[in-house]
Formats: structure tokens, sequence, C-alpha cells
């Protein structure tokens, strides 16, 4: 059986952990879509890669193989999700995940995002780019629309409560895999497991 998973949510939702541990207990290869969505720059997450580069160069890592991607494909990578087995999206409250995302950036980066750091002004655009995802009028990556979009996309999902530890979401994605032949005769966008 093959075991081809998406991982996405909001940043800070704890999509990328999630995908570590499940790659780790299925010894299955992890791809992140920021290592392909942003170019190698001497400031971390400034110039985007093109499409068709991105695509290309997924396809040729999940090709033939069993594959986790974490992050969002929503955009510009559906013709990847289409292969997928399984959704798994992460929702975790707007303060815990800013919360998080300070400190992940702050871990990071140090100086470099205060305050006349060279990541300064990135750094801020990111986290306010990351405050609205719960907003619903916001017309970029939000909840609202990660949520018409994964129901455009047809396939089984597993919504998960990102305030569970990492442990706890690795067992309940784990218990989904296992159980999937029994959710495959669902309308896939039906939630198989809603937490």
């Amino acid at each position: 059986m093959s075991r081809r998973i998406h991982i996405l949510g909001a940043a800070g939702s704890g999509v990328t952990t999630l995908g570590r541990a499940l790659s780790e207990a299925l010894n299955v290869q992890l791809l992140d879509t920021d290592d392909f969505y942003w170019k190698q720059t001497p400031v971390p997450y400034s110039e985007k890669t093109t499409v068709p580069e991105r695509l290309i160069a997924m396809r040729q890592a999940c090709e033939g193989r069993d594959w986790i991607i974490s992050g969002s494909l929503m955009g510009w990578g559906e013709e990847l999700v289409e292969d997928a087995d399984l959704l798994l999206f992460v929702y975790t409250p707007a303060a815990l995940r800013m919360k998080r995302l300070k400190e992940r950036e702050i871990a990071r980066y140090g100086d470099r995002i205060r305050e006349g750091g060279d990541m300064y002004l990135t750094h801020e655009c990111f986290m306010g780019w990351a405050s609205r995802y719960d907003n619903p009028r916001f017309d970029g990556r939000s909840r609202k629309n990660h949520l018409r979009w994964i129901k455009k996309m047809g396939l089984p999902v597993a919504h998960l409560d990102g305030r569970m530890s990492v442990s706890q979401l690795t067992r309940h994605a784990l218990t989904v895999l296992q159980h999937r032949s029994a959710f495959e005769q669902l309308d896939a966008r039906t939630p198989i497991l809603q937490l």
C-alpha cells in the first residue's frame, strides 16, 4: 500500500514537525514545500522559485516513491496533491501559532530579525502575514481558503488539533493511515477524523 500524505495548515501550526515525526515513524521521505518554494539566498525566504522550477524539482523527488509533503501546495501544487492518498489538516489557534512562530524565528535568526537586522523587514512582513490566517476576509493562505481547497481536492482528509503534542498527533495520523481502507468507501469530501 502506498503512502503519499500531504500535511497542511497555517505557519506555526506544527505541520513540518508532524511531517518529520511521521517520516521517521514510517521511514518515508519528507519534502517540505519551503525547500522548493524559496531560493537559497543570504536573506532566507526572500526570493521565490518559479512554479515550473518547483514542480519539476518536487516531481523528481516524488517519482516512484512514497512521500510526505509538509506545507502548502494551494494555488500551485495541485497536480502533486492529486497523487496523495490522504490529507492531514492541522489547525492550531492563532495565539499558540504566533507564540511558536516568534520563538522559532528568534531561535533561527536571533539578532537578524531585530530592528536594524538584515532580516527585520522580512520577519515583520512574515509575522503580519501569518497573523491573518484566521481572518475570513484575508484572501491569501487562510483557514477559509485551505478548507475550500481541501474540499475541492476531493481526497480523504483528517482534521487534527495542533494543540496536541507531537506524539499524540503522530499516533492519530498513524491510526488514520492504518484504517484508511475502511474510509475509502466514504465520500472523499467528508472528513474521516475530526479532532
